[in-house]
């Protein structure tokens, strides 16, 4: 069984034969109405959903503020229970880093998680 290649030329085909497809467009707009529905639903029944909001904002405002000091932290936690991090100051790093460990390991197919990180590096 082969895995199909998606590429963004494909990708850009894909969703615009998807975008023309008068039947998907009404799924897609059901979904995405649901979506806010359940969303202003789940909202409703917070008493404080202003705080909780604003709490969420400052922790990751903290969280942005120390970040190099906690990805250190997390290194130093996950190298500890013997994991491995490899540090990449651009996607043309990362990708090779990437890129490297495929060919040390002979891989010849990647799986990925649900991480955007592919996309953003290009990968």
């Amino acid at each position: 069984m082969s895995v199909p290649t998606v590429t963004p030329v494909t990708f850009s085909g894909r969703a615009g034969r998807a975008l023309a497809d008068e039947r998907m467009r009404a799924a897609i707009a059901r979904g995405t109405g649901l979506m806010v529905q359940r969303r202003h639903e789940a909202i409703s029944d917070l008493a404080n959903a202003d705080e909780l909001r604003d709490a969420a904002s400052a922790i990751r405002a903290a969280t942005l503020q120390h970040l190099p000091e906690l990805l250190e932290q997390w290194s130093d936690n996950l190298t500890a229970r013997g994991g491995h991090v490899h540090w990449a100051t651009d996607a043309a790093e990362a990708t090779a880093i990437v890129a490297g460990i495929v060919r040390q390991r002979g891989g010849k197919v990647i799986a990925k998680g649900k991480s955007m990180i592919s996309e953003e590096i290009h990968l």
